[in-house]
């Protein structure tokens, strides 16, 4: 058994694009990780800018980006499904594959003084859920596993 889990994406206006269901590495040290890497690995830009000079991916929006992502999970048959979105709370999602983690991915629309370089740089948040005791869902730092998980001081 895999570690399942679900990444939504939501477009520009907060709705849901496409659930993306992973079915193996779940976890925040494994899928979360992986996609705040590509997450950093690009920008979104709201028009294509052919001669930037700047190799990073670049996402022409939420769609684009959620199009990129399921291209760089997808690597032959099984592990990576696209599902429909489920519509609801976050328990019914959970409840839907037994999956253990869950992912959000948004466009933050409310980023004041800043550049617009700035603004569409810095523009993706990742929210991360998992049902703790008593099957209470808790948020968890995504984060925290890049910046601190491997980190040796010794």
């Amino acid at each position: 058994m895999g570690t399942r889990s679900i990444t939504r994406i939501y477009d520009e206006e907060n709705e849901i694009i496409v659930d993306i269901y992973n079915q193996y590495d779940g976890y925040v040290e494994g899928v979360g990780t992986d996609l705040i890497n590509f997450i950093r690995s690009g920008q979104v830009l709201n028009g294509i800018q052919l001669s930037s000079g700047d190799n990073r991916r670049k996402f022409n929006g939420m769609g684009c980006f959620a199009a990129q992502l399921v291209a760089y999970w997808k690597t032959g048959a099984g592990g990576t499904y696209l599902e429909a979105p489920r519509h609801g709370n976050r328990k019914t999602v959970f409840n839907t594959h037994g999956i253990e983690y869950m992912y959000e991915v948004y466009f933050r629309n409310n980023q004041t003084n800043k550049t617009k370089e700035e603004y569409f740089r810095d523009s993706i948040e990742v929210r991360c859920f998992t049902l703790g005791d008593n099957d209470d869902i808790e948020e968890i730092d995504p984060y925290y596993y890049l910046n601190n998980g491997d980190n040796n001081d010794d």
